[in-house]
C-alpha cells in the first residue's frame, strides 16, 4: 500500500468552518467536526471516490440553468418596464 501525503493539499474555501472549530475539550487538539471532516478527506483519497453525486437529471439541470435564468432575467426586465411605463 502507497503512503498518502497530505503536505500539499489545498483545501476548498468553503470547508474553512469545518477546519477552523475550537474543541469543547481544552485537552483536544482537533474538534470533532474536524476530526470528521479530515476522515471524509482521508477516505476519499484513500478510495479514490468523491460524495459527488451525478445523474441524467441533475446534468439536465445543469445544462438548462443558465438559459433559465436568461429567460428570468428577460421576463423580470419586460414587467418592470411595463410597471415603469405606467408611472
Amino acid at each position: 500500500m502507497s503512503k498518502i501525503l497530505f503536505d500539499n493539499y489545498l483545501f476548498r474555501c468553503s470547508s474553512i468552518s469545518k477546519l477552523m472549530t475550537n474543541p469543547r475539550n481544552k485537552k483536544d487538539l482537533l474538534s470533532v467536526g474536524t476530526r470528521t471532516y479530515l476522515g471524509e478527506i482521508f477516505k476519499e483519497e484513500l478510495y479514490g471516490k468523491s460524495g459527488v453525486i451525478q445523474s441524467k437529471y441533475l446534468d439536465k439541470g445543469i445544462m438548462a440553468e443558465e438559459e433559465g435564468i436568461e429567460m428570468y432575467g428577460r421576463h423580470i426586465t419586460k414587467r418592470c418596464c411595463e410597471e415603469y411605463k405606467k408611472v
